[in-house]
């Protein structure tokens, strides 16, 4: 048996994520991955709009201020970000922005759209059962579909931690 090639797994990473959000004048994309850690849910700000294998991705968990190892199975460099580009990231994640979905209210922010495509795509839980779910009866786990009031950490918190 061959062992893919980085071409064939960009491919297989684009099939197992969603992206969330463009940050055009910056060429940023911010994309959520089930595939990137079964325990644990992450979003992604890329580098580039449209990228390659070689393009770094910064993991970071939804539920705390903490970056997530690199799945071994996906190419790309993980990438910490600088005080500058965590302060970008803190505030990004809070931006308005119009939801992908008619159940939920016509803006939401970058965070709760995460939230949506995450329930979508690793618990297969539609959008209209994710407004369901309140933070107060959210079990933490790999079990549990994310709730859609679930507080936006504190990112700027990067900046004090180390990686891994």
């Amino acid at each position: 048996m061959t062992k893919p090639d980085n071409k064939q797994r960009l491919y297989e990473l684009l099939n197992e994520s969603a992206t969330v959000a463009f940050d055009m004048k910056r060429n940023i994309r911010f994309m959520v991955c089930p595939e990137e850690s079964r325990d644990l849910n992450v979003i992604w700000m890329i580098k580039s709009i449209r990228f390659n294998a070689a393009t770094p991705i910064a993991r970071i968990r939804m539920d705390c201020p903490c970056y997530a190892e690199k799945n071994s199975n996906f190419v790309n460099p993980q990438w910490f970000l600088s005080d500058k580009e965590v302060d970008y990231f803190n505030s990004f994640i809070r931006h308005k922005i119009t939801c992908d979905f008619s159940v939920v209210p016509a803006e939401c922010t970058v965070f709760a759209n995460a939230i949506l495509r995450m329930n979508i795509e690793k618990y297969n839980v539609a959008p209209v059962e994710t407004l369901k779910i309140k933070y107060s009866d959210y079990q933490n786990g790999n079990e549990s579909p994310l709730p859609y009031d679930l507080p936006i950490p504190d990112y700027s918190q990067l900046k004090l931690k180390k990686p891994f």
